[in-house]
């Protein structure tokens, strides 16, 4: 493997690394990737109550008697930024998503590894869209109403 390989750049941009500095490279890469805000959402499972489509595919969220799912049963457990390719599309934004959330979970992140019935919201340059997973490689868009879902509890802070 030589040395463009490993960095994971092209001959062209090594080249102007090489002639042109850091700053020059950075600008380059910059010019090809976006930043995605995402939030991620789970359903409130309790010990008491039952949701009948949890974990289970949108069928499941129908033939229990919605159309969409109920925003008031959902938690948002997760916020934050992922750095894509421009051109990349929301499903493969959402793929590269359900595999980091089952993989590599953040070390602060208070949910369940990435599973169906879970809504994730994308937002592309303040328009927010919401899918439903299905599975690691099917995602539905939905309507949803993050304005009624609940807020995980703050961390305790430990005591010194």
């Amino acid at each position: 493997m030589d040395l463009t390989e490993y960095l994971g750049l092209t001959k062209e941009e090594y080249q102007i690394f090489l002639a042109q500095g850091n700053q020059v490279l950075k600008d380059l890469l910059d010019s090809q990737r976006v930043f995605r805000r995402f939030c991620i959402y789970q359903l409130c499972l309790g010990e008491t109550q039952t949701v009948p489509f949890a974990f289970k595919q949108l069928d499941a969220l129908r033939k229990a008697g919605y159309e969409q799912p109920p925003a008031a049963a959902y938690q948002t457990v997760w916020s934050a930024e992922v750095c894509c390719p421009k051109g990349q599309n929301d499903m493969e934004v959402l793929g590269r998503l359900f595999l980091d959330f089952n993989e590599h979970l953040p070390e602060d992140y208070r949910g369940r590894p990435l599973a169906p019935s879970d809504v994730v919201e994308l937002d592309c340059q303040g328009k927010r869209t919401y899918f439903y997973v299905n599975d690691c490689r099917d995602f539905a868009p939905v309507r949803f109403s993050p304005f009624l879902c609940k807020r995980l509890p703050e961390p305790a802070q430990k005591q010194e």
